[in-house]
């Protein structure tokens, strides 16, 4: 790890002024680098975020630009396979991920957690728990605030949870946390690595620097996980619920079951944790692994698991009209994500899909649609294909926007149905984000009219 005082004088090239980009140039700007941020869109589309900029960082726009010999930072959007990434690596000493930058100067043990599916509500759940011992718990990364931007705040006694995505792994170098947790690995994101097995290598780069004082918390369940053949020295937490795990957490008759070190101990039950569905079940033993990696008492550990309600736009219960419910499901950009959700909603489906193709496979997708939806609304960029899988198991309608998905469900409705809002895809044909597809949805249903409980 460096030192702060290794930065000042430093030339570093920062690519990508969203916020990560921002929060790195602005640290590096204030260790006494010197900085570039360079972006592709103009200086007038810039302008919001030079209002945020350190005065000291020189800003490039309408290009992405690197300084032959810097550092180079790079935005996790920026694939490996683009041209924007190669003249980094062959102009710059180094290619660092913001993560990296954060790991070089951050003073306080980490909590890593990636995986395709799960990430937020655990990283999220994590924290929670941890505060039970430690009120100084900081939560960052790919769950919306860069690391970065917290470093001010951080001291040897703070504890990091972070979210980390496979965008982000591509580019560290040291980067080493002390408990690295793997939730799942489904198909996703081939489209910006490569290939499947390109994905997997990008995920388990978090654990490659782990040590024999360091814990790998690994869901056992998931087929990729359990085949990996890992060669570092960290301790070993499995967790699952197909199975008594030794030295791990498992689910069995209803309770959370802790092996931990070879003591077997319950430490919740099912009805202990409000949140639905079975991934939620996993997603639970994976956050109760770190409280027993870091020793919290078992019975604070339970009452304030029950206090946890979970993330926006996650199976995320909005109201119900004239008997029929409606969820938010917006962060669900993967079939994988959808499985959970259809599996986890009660009553007869009313499925809203669609959205950006990443040359995503519907296949195993459509045979659980068969199983558990009786009407498929099918809109944006990727309608076509998924009815096409579908293949008329189920009646599917197609429209062009979520706004005309959400008026024809509520014309389709029957008491006791539920409108899923489960895209299978990615936001970004018709909005910004996940988050701006699930809050339409919201303001849509709202429209609809007056909401119960």
């Amino acid at each position: 790890m460096y030192k702060r005082n290794d930065f000042a004088r430093r030339s570093f090239s920062v690519l990508g002024a969203a916020k990560s980009g921002v929060a790195a140039a602005n640290v590096l700007a204030r260790l006494g680098a010197d900085v570039l941020l360079s972006d592709r869109k103009s200086e007038s589309e810039l302008q919001s975020v030079m209002s945020q900029l350190d005065e000291r960082v020189k800003v490039a726009a309408g290009r992405n630009e690197v300084r032959e010999g810097d550092v180079v930072v790079i935005s996790p959007g920026v694939a490996p396979t683009s041209t924007a990434f190669v003249e980094a690596q062959k102009l710059g000493s180094a290619v660092w991920s913001e993560v990296e930058l954060f790991y070089q100067l951050c003073p306080a043990p980490i909590v890593a957690i990636t995986g395709t599916d799960g990430k937020s509500t655990t990283t999220e759940l994590i924290a929670h728990l941890l505060r039970v011992a430690n009120p100084d718990v900081v939560v960052g990364g790919n769950i919306g605030n860069p690391l970065c931007g917290e470093l001010d705040r951080l001291s040897g006694t703070s504890i990091v949870v972070a979210e980390i995505s496979c965008f982000q792994l591509v580019t560290i170098d040291r980067f080493r946390p002390y408990v690295a947790v793997f939730t799942n690995i489904a198909d996703d994101h081939a489209y910006y690595h490569g290939s499947h097995e390109a994905y997997q290598a990008a995920k388990r780069r978090l654990y490659e620097n782990m040590r024999a004082e360091d814990y790998l918390v690994l869901n056992l369940d998931d087929p990729a996980i359990a085949g990996w053949t890992i060669d570092v020295p960290a301790r070993r937490v499995p967790y699952g619920v197909r199975q008594p795990y030794a030295g791990g957490l498992y689910f069995k008759n209803d309770k959370f079951v802790s092996d931990f070190e070879g003591s077997s101990t319950v430490i919740a039950t099912r009805s202990d944790l409000p949140l639905p569905g079975a991934h939620n079940v996993e997603n639970a033993l994976a956050a109760l692994a770190v409280t027993r990696i870091f020793g919290l008492e078992i019975d604070r550990v339970r009452t304030q698991m029950r206090t946890f309600r979970g993330l926006p736009h996650r199976i995320e219960r909005v109201g119900s009209i004239d008997g029929v419910g409606y969820v938010n499901d917006s962060k669900a950009t993967n079939p994988h994500s959808v499985v959970a959700a259809l599996e986890s909603s009660e009553g007869p489906l009313i499925l809203l899909a669609g959205g950006a193709d990443k040359n995503t496979d519907f296949a195993e997708l459509a045979t659980v649609i068969a199983e558990r939806v009786r009407l498929a609304i099918l809109f944006g960029e990727t309608k076509e294909k998924l009815r096409l899988a579908i293949g008329g198991r189920v009646p599917t309608q197609l429209v062009d926007d979520l706004r005309a998905a959400v008026q024809l469900a509520h014309s389709q409705a029957a008491e006791g149905d539920t409108v899923l809002l489960s895209p299978a895809c990615s936001s970004f044909d018709q909005f910004k984000s996940f988050e701006h597809r699930g809050e339409c949805f919201v303001e849509y249903v709202r429209a609809l009219g007056m909401l119960g409980n």
